[in-house]
Order: structure tokens, then sequence, then C-alpha cells
């Protein structure tokens, strides 16, 4: 039996935060890289708000808000800034991925594995033909879903995944087997969904570089802030398809507008809060998280900002739960709940521009992030 004896990992993690961060957080602090959670997802600046636009031609858009597109504004790999690199990539056989968890954790490293949640004992997604449907969810659709490995034996092998099950025991090494093998080999899903999707994938974290100090972070962390401060108040446009920060809220009002124009139907308008309006919040959930968890740091240099974010929160979960329930019934007028929800956008705009212009003012010596753009 190969085992991390000192494997001591927390279950208690928010739903929303992605099922890869956990186990990276773990593997940076087991190579002796500071590492907090809520910086780590951070890095990849998902609290500016982004949203995608596909102009069809047709006068059918598709628009989407993204939290990951800091590369299209230039920035470089999110990990980068710890000094490591994350390598994806797929094992060529199952015996030989054996040998390699094995060698992997003889180093005292995790090995994190993706793979399906339909053949994970634990989840709630086992051999449930519910699974199906989501894989044409306009959020869920085909997914790899990554876990921690922190032991194996010939029988079983010993499995982290928090999120979402918070399960942290071991599994049949068959049922492994299966989960290792993804989506793509579950016959019942159309190939063409999965097409893209991982078999037996792993991800390794690789330092690249002497490894910053826990003091370090700190510095960090304010870097983090001035850069998502000073990007919300550009309000860049890439290529016509991403409008970030004040843009981000130029384009969503304008194309609330033209569904009000349009007078949009109801199937259109729910695809349209699925994929655009509830996924706004989440970047607004990671950012809370860092600005509590470096709450010290912001009290030493008297930035008080942490009520305001959680403010600005209430008014956006409570703006999109009421407008939720309105479109969910049959005799709502539509255009007339949207017309309101305009309304709302306007004032958690505003809120917005607010928080990032008392960030940025109050950070007048700290340097952005690198950039492709600034080197």
């Amino acid at each position: 039996m190969t085992i991390l004896k000192d494997f001591n990992a927390t279950l208690d993690l928010p739903y929303y935060i992605p099922c890869l961060y956990p186990p990276i957080h773990e593997q940076l602090k087991r190579m002796g890289i500071p590492s907090k959670l809520s910086l780590l997802i951070n890095l990849n600046l998902a609290a500016i708000p982004c949203i995608y636009v596909d102009e069809t031609g047709n006068g059918n858009n598709a628009v989407q808000t993204t939290l990951w597109a800091s590369e299209h504004l230039g920035y470089y790999d999110a990990y980068s800034y710890l000094g490591v690199k994350l390598k994806v990539e797929e094992v060529p056989s199952f015996e030989s991925g054996l040998a390699l968890i094995v060698e992997t954790l003889n180093r005292g490293d995790l090995f994190i594995a993706s793979g399906t949640t339909y053949h994970l004992p634990y989840s709630t997604d086992y051999q449930n033909d519910n699974y199906f449907q989501s894989l044409s969810h306009p959020i869920l659709g085909p997914r790899n879903h990554f876990l921690a490995l922190y032991g194996i034996d010939k029988q079983e092998v010993y499995i982290y995944d928090p999120k979402p099950w918070k399960f942290m025991n071991s599994i049949n090494i068959k049922e492994f087997e299966s989960f290792w093998k993804g989506d793509r080999y579950v016959s019942e899903i159309d190939s063409g969904l999965t097409k893209s999707l991982l078999v037996m994938g792993q991800a390794k974290v690789e330092q690249v570089r002497e490894p910053m100090q826990e003091e370090e972070l700190s510095n960090l962390f304010l870097r983090v802030l001035k850069t998502v401060a000073t990007e919300f108040l550009q309000g860049s446009i890439i290529n016509d398809h991403y409008f970030f920060g004040k843009a981000f809220y130029v384009k969503l009002i304008e194309q609330l507008k033209g569904y009000v124009e349009l007078d949009v139907d109801k199937k259109t308008f729910e695809n349209f809060y699925l994929q655009c309006l509830d996924e706004m919040k989440y970047g607004k959930y990671f950012f809370r998280d860092m600005l509590i968890e470096y709450s010290d740091v912001l009290e030493s240099i008297q930035l008080n900002i942490i009520d305001e974010c959680l403010d600005i929160i209430k008014l956006i979960e409570l703006s999109l739960n009421t407008l939720y329930i309105k479109i969910s019934r049959n005799n709502t007028d539509l255009i007339v709940e949207i017309t309101k929800f305009i309304a709302e956008i306007v004032e958690i705009e505003s809120r917005d521009i607010g928080l990032f212009e008392k960030i940025y003012n109050a950070l007048p010596h700290i340097a952005l992030l690198p950039s492709e753009r600034r080197n």
C-alpha cells in the first residue's frame, strides 16, 4: 500500500468552488509553495465581470458571461505568478497510469486525475440517467471532473474530492478505472458531446522558479486587487467579442433592452438567464472570499470595502432570485420584469463603479500584475 500518511485537507468548501482548485491548492502546499485558495482562484481575475458576445448576423446573438477570460486581456497564466505551471495531459494506459500514481505518491505528491462523475460511486451522478441531460445544460455541459489521489493499494484508491461531495475515503480500483476513462467511455453519451474531454487525464503542478515566500502573498493580493479595479474601470473590449468591467454593464444593458424591443420569448430569455445573468454572481463570490481571507491586510491600509462588496452581492442575489421567480410563473409579463431588472442592473453597476474606484484610489503605489500588454 502506498499512501500519504500526513495528508489532511479540508472538506468544508463553498459549493461554487471549481473542482480543480482544491487539489491544486493542496499540492502547492505539499511542494512548500504558500497558497491561499481564495487568492489562487482570483489570480485568473474572475472578479472582472466579462460578457462574451458572438454576433451571428441574423439577430440571434450568442451571449454568455465568462469567468476565465483574463488571457484575452493579455495576462499570463495565473499559476505563473506563483512560480509554477499546470500541465494537463492524458496517461497512455490504465496499467501505466497505476504505476505513475504509485511513483507520484512515493515522491510525496498528490496525483490529480480527471474523469466522469457518472462512475463515481459516492456521487449523486452515479449511473443516474439525469446525468445525460446535464451534458446539454447551457451551463453544466460536458466537463472533466478533477480529484486527488492520496493513496493506492491492489484493491482500492484513496480519494480527496471535496467538491461537491465532500468525500475523502477509498473506492474500488475498478470503479476508479471507469471514472478515469471519462465520459468518452460512457456508451450512452453522444460522442459529439465528449470529443474534447480527457481520457485518463492528469493535472501536474510543476515548479518553474523559486517559490515566493508567505509574506509575499500579501503583496500579490494587493496587486490582484489593483489589477481587478484597473481593468474594471478601463472597460476593455477585445475583438468585439469580450466586454470587460464597465463595458460588461453597457453590453448587458444593451442586450436586455434589445430583448424588450424584440418582445423576447420566455425560452430564449430563460437560456439568457442561465448563461449570462446567473453566472455573474460567482465572480463576486470569489472576490468576496479573497477580501475576507485578507481582511487583516485591508485593515492595515484602512481600506474598508468588505461591507460594500457584501451589499453588492446581496443586491445581485435579490435581483436575480426575484427575476427567476417571476419568469418561472406562467402569467408573468416578461417585458415588464425585464424592464424592472434593467433598473436594478443600473444600480448594481453604480455600486460596482464606486467600489472599484475606492480600491483604485487607495492603491496608488501598488503595481499591476505583469501582462503581455505592458511588457
